[in-house]
């Protein structure tokens, strides 16, 4: 496994640049792999039950605001940089800000733990649901001149 430093620059580049179809196309199955493997490292898990769960809360990446956005940059690499070095007060304060962002309210944990792999699942499940809009607007693919096919069967 590579060193966490590489993964979370691959996350932070890729949550800065994510403006164009080809930059998600690029970057957003690479930093959803690099979150998976600053889990993995940390020893917090992405479950998928805890992704279908939070699918209901939480906001695209894309639909943040930029300031939102470079907010939940900071905010995540302090906490996981805190987490190394347990500092606990920290990442829960860092949780706790990043869950008022995404879903709307902040979120108290009885762990840092807890809370490192609750917003590491969040920030997946955002960066997947804005990944998985942009793969299915159709007028955006038709505007690229990818053909889509309809929804209803035309007779």
């Amino acid at each position: 496994m590579s060193n966490i430093g590489m993964e979370l620059d691959n996350v932070m580049i890729c949550l800065y640049t994510l403006d164009s179809v080809i930059s998600e196309d690029e970057c957003v199955p690479q930093a959803l792999h690099s979150i998976y493997n600053i889990s993995l490292y940390l020893g917090v898990r992405i479950r998928r039950s805890t992704l279908l769960s939070l699918a209901n809360y939480v906001r695209e990446w894309s639909a943040l605001t930029e300031l939102e956005q470079e907010l939940i940059v900071e905010l995540f690499k302090n906490l996981v940089e805190s987490y190394r070095v347990s500092d606990y007060n920290s990442v829960k304060d860092a949780a706790k800000r990043i869950f008022k962002i995404l879903i709307g309210t902040g979120l108290d944990t009885k762990t840092a733990k807890d809370a490192v792999e609750l917003v590491l699942n969040a920030l997946y499940t955002a960066l997947a649901m804005s990944f998985i809009s942009v793969a299915t607007d159709t007028t955006l693919l038709n505007a690229q001149g990818v053909p889509v096919v309809p929804e209803t069967p035309v007779l």
